[in-house]
C-alpha cells in the first residue's frame, strides 16, 4: 500500500513536472491556481479557443449552468468536470 501510494505520487509530480517543461501557455492574465497546473516557457504553444464561436454554443453553456453543471476555465487544472473552453495548439 505504502509503494503504490509513493510510485502514484511520485508519477504525478513527474508528469506535473514535465507537462510545464515543455508547456508555452498564452494565456492573458493567468491566475495562481492556473499557474499551479500549466508551463510558460516550452516549446509547445498553447491558447485559448478564438472568440468566434458559434452562439449556440454560448446558449448550451448557459443550459448548463442553468442544471447546475459547473463551469470550468481549465479543463487540464484541478478538476476535469463542467462546461467551458478547451484550449488549443497552435
Amino acid at each position: 500500500m505504502k509503494i503504490n501510494f509513493m510510485l502514484n505520487y511520485l508519477f504525478n509530480y513527474l508528469f506535473n513536472k514535465a507537462f510545464k517543461a515543455v508547456e508555452n501557455n498564452a494565456r492573458e492574465n493567468p491566475n495562481e491556481e492556473f499557474k499551479k497546473y500549466h508551463g510558460f516557457n516550452g516549446l509547445l504553444q498553447v491558447q485559448d479557443n478564438p472568440s468566434d464561436t458559434y452562439e449556440i454554443i454560448k446558449d448550451v453553456f448557459k443550459v448548463a449552468e442553468n442544471l447546475g453543471i459547473p463551469c470550468n476555465i481549465d479543463f487540464n487544472g484541478a478538476r476535469q468536470n463542467g462546461v467551458g473552453y478547451y484550449q488549443v495548439n497552435k
